[in-house]
């Protein structure tokens, strides 16, 4: 059945044979240091060094499409009596707001396989076209046209900032 050992058979048993080199046990805790702790930088705070630029160049680009979304409902009724066209009133929102969606679903679309810099860099080119050609547009058709470029760029941004 059960044999029970002795408390000098169980010690016999848990030493180590004559001449085994021992390795020493990890300590518990890490020896104290002298002096401050190095400093780690932080991964989740975006103004950490080599990202305050990049944060704030985020936040002004996504600060002037939002902006200029609703920047032009002020300013759009000295427009149409400057050009004429009130009949094309309502799509200077409309051209924004549908190519905006355009642009969200195509630059996420586009960043899912190739990362976000390429739909950012792409909605900046678009975004800035629209935006001169609103801004030297001889008619209301071509303002639509720019706010319409611009709403695709501003999806674009959107959608990888």
């Amino acid at each position: 059945m059960g044999t029970s050992l002795s408390s000098e058979e169980i010690a016999e048993l848990a030493s180590p044979p004559e001449g085994a080199v021992l390795a020493p046990r990890a300590l518990a805790e890490p020896p104290p240091q002298a002096g401050p702790e190095p400093h780690t930088p932080d991964e989740t705070n975006p103004f950490a060094s080599g990202r305050a630029g990049l944060t704030a160049g985020l936040m002004l680009t996504i600060v002037a499409v939002a902006f200029q979304a609703l920047a032009v409902a002020t300013i759009l009724p000295a427009i149409v009596a400057d050009l004429g066209g009130l009949n094309f009133y309502g799509w200077a929102f409309s051209a924004y707001l549908l190519t905006q969606l355009v642009g969200i679903v195509v630059g996420g679309l586009i960043s899912d396989g190739r990362g976000p810099a390429l739909p950012f860099a792409i909605g900046v080119v678009f975004f800035s076209s629209g935006l001169l050609l609103g801004g030297f547009a001889p008619s209301m058709e071509v303002l639509i046209l720019g706010r319409a470029l611009q709403g695709f760029g501003g999806g674009c941004i959107f959608s990888s900032a």
